[in-house]
């Protein structure tokens, strides 16, 4: 039980602690709320489709190893892998939809949910 509360205290600290540190500069209440729940709604996001797509990985996996020896177990793990491919379907589909209706009302897209993309090189060619 003690583990599960340092373990949410770490959680908490770790998403909002992002948003105290930019607190120094003289920011109100709303802007530091709304930075906050865009934060959380961008782990949110990037948790949810994570588990997607390893729930549509595990259905995979069911599908083909413990397939060979039933037919339940390849009925099991085909319904898993369409439940995922139906989740990443309506969560791009949302989150490209706002995306767009937002461009089209001239929204601060800002507010968007962005999935984090840390790590990642980008490659620039440069020609002589």
């Amino acid at each position: 039980m003690k583990h599960i509360k340092i373990l949410q205290i770490g959680i908490l600290s770790g998403i909002t602690l992002p948003i105290f540190v930019h607190a120094q500069q003289a920011k109100s209440f709303q802007q530091i709320t709304t930075e906050l729940i865009i934060t959380g709604s961008n782990y949110i996001l990037t948790l949810l489709v994570a588990l997607t797509l390893l729930t549509f990985l595990f259905g995979l996996m069911k599908y083909m190893y413990k397939g060979q020896e039933s037919d339940q177990a390849r009925s099991e793990g085909r319904k898993l892998m369409l439940w995922g491919i139906i989740g990443l379907f309506v969560m791009t589909s949302i989150w490209g939809l706002v995306a767009l209706l937002s461009g089209l009302i001239g929204h601060d897209s800002s507010a968007i949910p962005q999935f984090k993309t840390s790590g990642i090189i980008e490659h620039t060619d440069t020609i002589s």
